[in-house]
């Protein structure tokens, strides 16, 4: 048994990760509505736009982790949008 408390974007993403193995999991969050930053923040695809703020290492790491989306989105149900076409800033 496997308790995630928080369920913002790290907690999803570790709830769907451990779900990929026979593992019983009990996801906990004190918001009360489902609108949390988990919904920007898993749309956030655009990791150039923080390149500034954050450095070049982080932007390593941010680019390796698009390779994840398409993994994701594969092991979830109905259709799925995703695009990975650039980055515009205006």
């Amino acid at each position: 048994k496997v308790a995630i408390v928080g369920g913002g974007l790290v907690g999803r993403l570790m709830a769907w990760h451990l779900c990929q193995a026979p593992i019983e999991i009990h996801l906990f969050d004190g918001a009360k509505h489902l609108a949390t930053c988990a919904f920007a923040s898993g749309a956030m695809i655009a990791p150039f736009s923080e390149l500034a703020v954050l450095g070049q290492d982080w932007l390593d790491k941010a680019l390796l982790a698009l390779d994840w989306w398409p993994i994701i989105i594969k092991t979830l149900k109905g259709p799925i949008y995703y695009q990975n076409t650039g980055t515009e800033l205006i």
